[in-house]
């Protein structure tokens, strides 16, 4: 089980993680904030889970725990893929089709900062 704990004690913000991987699901971006260290396995969830999806015709947008979110976004074509997963604990709490929505737009705005920043390059990562 993925927990999203904060790392601190008392008042702090929710922690959330952000990975941007390859088709192959090598990680090419990662951000963490009050989040414990991700490991490799967690990464190699990820690329799991899409990949598994992908090959059933879908992609999983979101799993859900008492305590945090994972959401999932898949761009490109095969062989140029960008997988894109969000952990956090901010969300964990609502209507799943509301937090669906909430994590559909961060991930988006995520995808389209990393577009803006590294261009053409990013789709060759």
């Amino acid at each position: 089980r993925i927990r999203a704990l904060p790392t601190c004690r008392g008042t702090c913000s929710m922690g959330y993680f952000i990975q941007i991987s390859n088709d192959s699901g090598r990680p090419i971006f990662q951000a963490a904030k009050n989040y414990p260290d991700v490991s490799f396995a967690s990464s190699a969830l990820f690329h799991a889970l899409v990949t598994a999806s992908l090959e059933q015709g879908f992609v999983p947008s979101i799993l859900r725990s008492d305590d945090a979110i994972i959401a999932l976004d898949v761009h490109g074509e095969s062989g140029a893929r960008l997988g894109l997963a969000m952990v956090t604990s901010e969300l964990s709490a609502g209507r799943t089709s509301d937090l669906e929505t909430r994590a559909r737009w961060r991930l988006d705005a995520i995808y389209q900062g990393a577009r803006l920043i590294l261009g053409n390059d990013l789709q060759k990562a």
